[in-house]
C-alpha cells in the first residue's frame, strides 16, 4: 500500500512539474518558429508583423522592414538556395520581465545549418520578436 501512495504521490509532482511549465515558454518559441516560416513561405508582411512595437511603428517603418526581409530572403537564396526549414532548439524564458531568448536552427537548402537567437518580447499576450 505504502507503494502505492509513494507511486501516486511521484505521479502528482511529475503532473504538477509539467503545469507548472506556463505556455508562455512554449508560445515563444513556437511564435518565433511561425515567423521564421513566413520568411521562408515569402510572407514578408506577416515576418514584419511579428516584430515588437508594431502597433507604434508608422507605415512607412513597416514597409520598410517587408522590404529588409524580401531581401534578406533574397541574400540568402543566393547565398545557400534560400532557407527550406526551422527548428526550434532551445530557449530560455524570463518571466518577471516577460522575455525569452529563442535558439532557432535554421536549415538551408545547400543542407548547410545556423543557430540564431531569436529576442522575443511579450506585448498584449502576444509574444514578438524584438
Amino acid at each position: 500500500m505504502k507503494r502505492l501512495y509513494l507511486i501516486i504521490y511521484i505521479m502528482v509532482a511529475i503532473g504538477c512539474c509539467f503545469a507548472s511549465c506556463g505556455s508562455n515558454d512554449v508560445t515563444a518559441g513556437s511564435a518565433a518558429v511561425a515567423y521564421y516560416e513566413a520568411l521562408i513561405d515569402s510572407d514578408y508582411v506577416a515576418f514584419a508583423d511579428g516584430m515588437a512595437g508594431k502597433k507604434d511603428m508608422p507605415k512607412e517603418y513597416h514597409d520598410q522592414f517587408v522590404l529588409l526581409s524580401k531581401a534578406f530572403a533574397e541574400k540568402q537564396n543566393a547565398e545557400h538556395n534560400g532557407l527550406c526549414g526551422v527548428k526550434l532548439k532551445r530557449y530560455n524564458l524570463n518571466k518577471e520581465e516577460d522575455l525569452a531568448n529563442v535558439f532557432l536552427e535554421l536549415c538551408y537548402s545547400d543542407s548547410t545549418r545556423e543557430e540564431v537567437l531569436v529576442p522575443m518580447v511579450l506585448e498584449d499576450d502576444v509574444w514578438l520578436m524584438k
